[in-house]
């Protein structure tokens, strides 16, 4: 979430609602929508797996723990994604 490419992206993207809000504002709640992203991408690949066999599961759980990892991992750093 750090490169280079990515905060570029971002920035382009926030732009247009600086309209509404300071740029320092719109960054700090991208980044808590960064971090509920995560969680919600670690709960649908648990909800995508869990009808599937258990080859199938075992190939692709691990997507779920990144996730969370990147949730708990912002969550201890404070939420302060491309610093």
């Amino acid at each position: 979430p750090n490169g280079r490419e990515i905060l570029r992206l971002r920035s382009v993207y926030l732009e247009p609602w600086t309209r509404f809000a300071s740029s320092a504002e719109l960054l700090e709640q991208f980044d808590r929508g960064y971090l509920l992203g995560t969680l919600c991408r670690a709960m649908s690949w648990e909800h995508i797996l869990k009808p599937q066999v258990a080859s199938v599961r075992a190939e692709y759980a691990r997507n779920a723990a990144v996730w969370l990892d990147l949730f708990r991992e912002g969550i201890e750093d404070g939420v302060r994604l491309g610093a």
